[in-house]
């Protein structure tokens, strides 16, 4: 059982699972059986991609996650297919119990997506990163469309996601560099190296910095936005920012992209304490 939440990456889905709550809760709508379908659909749909990924990536990760199940050969490639097609399965029995708008997103947008990405976008430079930032942020906007019908409340936090989701998932594939760069798939990282990389990585963090502090201005969150904004997101991405100066090597990388993963929680903790 614990393999197969590995391969699920359990850690990932919780991290999903908050955002749906946090989202939720910004809405100011509650119903708990749909905020179960909402949770479960988001569950299944995060379960779908990574195990999906990790089938397609299988060699790469050999180099850059050889930890993980499918490189540990603790389930084979068949039980992992199987897997994936009960998943999508799912995803569809699912959708029938949410309304057509976010039915249709989750099933005509949010697997497609999944799908095209593995097999096409992720040897796009830079595309891949951008679709994946597009998705976790969708958790926020396909909320608010299960419980609502409706967009506009969740825009800007998912916004704010995907900047930091954008950050984390480019700093993966400078992680990743290796891997990628000996089987041939081309990330940005693997086109003009990793020090240019680290460069464009340091700049995205500065400039989601800065663009981070406008709904303030704009008064759409108040001052409890801000000074969480500094103190949980802000801080912690400017000592990132002195980490990847120092040129750091793959074991650094790791705790780098640990710390990435502690802000994306931060990030929701904030957008939580500025809907009170």
């Amino acid at each position: 059982m614990i393999v197969y939440l590995k391969l699920i990456r359990i850690q990932n889905l919780i991290i999903g699972s908050l955002a749906v709550l946090v989202a939720n809760y910004s809405i100011k709508t509650y119903d708990v059986l749909l905020l179960c379908h909402c949770i479960l659909s988001v569950i299944l749909a995060m379960s779908f991609g990574n195990i999906l990924n990790d089938i397609i990536d299988l060699k790469p990760d050999k180099i850059s996650h050889p930890n993980r199940p499918l490189p540990m050969e603790q389930i084979n490639i068949s039980s992992a297919k199987k897997l994936l097609f009960i998943l999508c399965i799912l995803i569809i029995i699912t959708s029938f119990f949410l309304n057509i708008t976010s039915r249709v997103c989750l099933l005509l947008v949010v697997l497609p997506l999944l799908i095209s990405y593995n097999f096409y976008f992720k040897n796009t430079p830079l595309l891949g990163n951008i679709i994946i930032s597009f998705l976790l942020a969708f958790v926020f906007i396909f909320t608010e469309l299960v419980f609502l019908n409706e967009l506009k409340i969740m825009i800007i936090p998912s916004l704010l996601v995907f900047g930091l989701s954008l950050i984390r998932e480019f700093l993966k594939d400078i992680h990743d560099y290796e891997g990628d760069k000996t089987h041939n798939i081309q990330t940005l990282p693997v086109k003009i190296g990793q020090n240019k990389s680290i460069s464009i990585a340091i700049l995205m963090i500065i400039v989601f910095c800065v663009l981070s502090l406008f709904p303030y201005f704009i008064n759409f969150y108040y001052i409890n936005y801000l000074i969480s904004l500094i103190i949980l997101v802000e801080i912690p991405l400017i000592v990132l920012v002195s980490l990847l100066l120092r040129n750091p090597n793959k074991l650094m990388f790791r705790k780098i992209l640990s710390i990435t993963k502690i802000i994306s929680l931060s990030g929701l903790l904030v957008i939580l304490i500025s809907n009170n």
